[in-house]
């Protein structure tokens, strides 16, 4: 496992997605740190620099919470390790 600390961040224990710092590969296997809990993730994509990746399995339709605020749901699931972008995420709409 390698050293996470400048690829990537996950800002709340309640967050569902981190974010990748650096571009990160397919197969890597980072320690990602979720709340209390230090674990291995393997990136299941590339994944650009700056977007989000799940960290937990999320099913079609279900919150994604980011800096412990719902930010959207999803279109299509995503297990850990993915890819979390417009293409399987919606953004909420104001009211």
């Amino acid at each position: 496992m390698e050293n996470t600390r400048q690829k990537v961040i996950v800002q709340d224990g309640s967050d569902s997605v981190g974010v990748a710092l650096v571009p990160l590969k397919a197969g890597e296997v980072l320690d990602v740190r979720t709340g209390t809990e230090t674990r291995p993730l393997r990136i299941q994509n590339d994944i650009p620099r700056y977007h989000k990746f799940a960290v937990v399995d999320l099913p079609d339709g279900a919150e994604v919470r980011k800096n412990g605020e719902v930010i959207g749901r999803m279109m299509r699931p995503a297990r850990i390790g993915e890819h979390v972008h417009t293409h399987n995420l919606t953004g909420l709409t104001m009211k």
